[in-house]
């Protein structure tokens, strides 16, 4: 195990089991934290990995928050095969298990447990909220709530069987013991998991510090995702379980600017469906604003007010907006 500090906290690497494969993950303590702590696992989005992850659990521990930020089964330092599955079922697994470890760390109190997460983890956390009662607060940030409604409200009709004809070979392939295709996470030509994230021309900038439009900065990052993933991703509903949440707490932070990639109608939708309680803030940024700078710090300090309410019933002690 290896550790990093700062001012305010102090990073370990860590890693436990889930079904048996070891995930890489990173645990964030609060310098000088006493007794223990509410802890806050937290997750990342489509095809990103824990170091993108950085930012959130950075806020939420200089709240006074213990964290556990992960890399899912197959994606940067964690094992499992094969590589770059974005298997959403399986990532509700991981965070189960991640639950099960912060429970046993001596930093944390094994009945102030919350999770967070950001993107597609969004709907990961929504569906991990509802199977597992463990979870005593739920934070989904500009959260995908339906994985068929969005992967094909982001193509064209004609886009969209062409995808459908691609998952269906890809399936004989495989069940014929053929290795699955690999497509791009993003692009503005083409299958992609969401080709509308980079608009045409874009070109990553290499100064660019934000991993999220930047992610080859990131050394385990990998570009290419296995195409079965878009197969498991279209079968993830977290919209059909939200209402099994209540009665513990739920909050969705989201934009209310441009965004075409997490469809705020869809998440209107599903929270209409959740029960109570339930909260839901919309924050005037667009699809990038959310994970840098003033807006990250803005979801991030409403986020921490929302897990110190719930699970310390107390006000953050690093102030939140």
């Amino acid at each position: 195990m290896s550790t990093r500090a700062g001012a305010a906290y102090e990073v370990q690497e860590v890693s436990f089991l889930s079904d048996g494969v070891k995930v890489a993950a990173e645990l964030w303590v609060p310098a000088g934290a006493g007794g223990p702590r509410a802890g806050i696992v937290v997750g990342h989005g489509t095809s990103m990995v824990k170091e993108a992850l950085v930012g959130p659990a950075r806020h939420l521990c200089e709240a006074g928050l213990v964290v556990l930020s992960i890399d899912y089964r197959s994606f940067g330092l964690s094992d499992g095969e094969p590589r770059r599955a974005m298997f959403p079922r399986r990532e509700v697994d991981d965070f189960r298990s991640a639950i099960s470890y912060l429970r046993r760390r001596p930093e944390v109190d094994a009945e102030r447990i919350g999770i967070w997460g950001v993107s597609f983890a969004g709907g990961v956390v929504l569906h991990t909220a509802a199977l597992d009662r463990r979870v005593k607060a739920v934070v989904a940030q500009s959260p995908t709530v339906d994985g068929r409604r969005w992967i094909r409200e982001l193509r064209s009709g004609f886009a969209w069987e062409q995808l459908l004809t691609a998952l269906e070979e890809d399936r004989e392939r495989r069940d014929a013991g053929e290795e699955g295709a690999r497509v791009p996470y993003a692009s503005p030509e083409g299958m992609a998991v969401i080709p509308v994230m980079l608009p045409p021309g874009f070109a990553p900038d290499p100064a660019d510090p934000n991993p999220v439009r930047n992610p080859g900065q990131m050394e385990t990052w990998d570009p290419m995702l296995l195409l079965e993933s878009i197969e498991r991703i279209i079968d993830f509903n977290p919209t059909d379980v939200i209402d099994m949440i209540a009665p513990r707490p739920l909050l969705i932070v989201t934009n209310s600017g441009h965004d075409e990639v997490h469809l705020l109608t869809h998440v209107q939708d599903a929270y209409k469906r959740a029960g109570e309680p339930k909260e839901m803030v919309l924050l005037d940024y667009d699809s990038f604003g959310l994970y840098e700078g003033e807006g990250l710090a803005e979801a991030m300090g409403i986020a921490a007010a929302f897990f110190h309410r719930h699970l310390n019933g107390a006000a953050p002690e690093i102030g939140a907006r």
